[in-house]
């Protein structure tokens, strides 16, 4: 890994990095409450809050990983 200029292929890795090993290490954790919460949606006829829940973790998850990836 380079000590200066990064190209983009270096920052996309890293970025990549960050983002597989953090859904790795939070989504087990994270999994039975998102079961729950898809549960009780399904049975308001809401299942469509359940993916919206989702993609906002992952999307609070994915600028961690961007804001790491800047930091390293």
């Amino acid at each position: 890994m380079p000590m200066s200029d990064w190209s983009a292929e270096n920052w996309l890795a890293v970025f990549i990095m960050w983002a597989v090993m953090m859904a790795a290490k939070i989504l087990p954790a994270a999994m039975p409450m998102v079961s729950v919460f898809g549960t009780l949606n399904k049975s308001r006829g809401e299942a469509s809050r359940t993916i919206a829940f989702v993609a906002g973790y992952l999307a609070l998850r994915s600028a961690f990983a961007a804001a790491a990836t800047a930091a390293q």
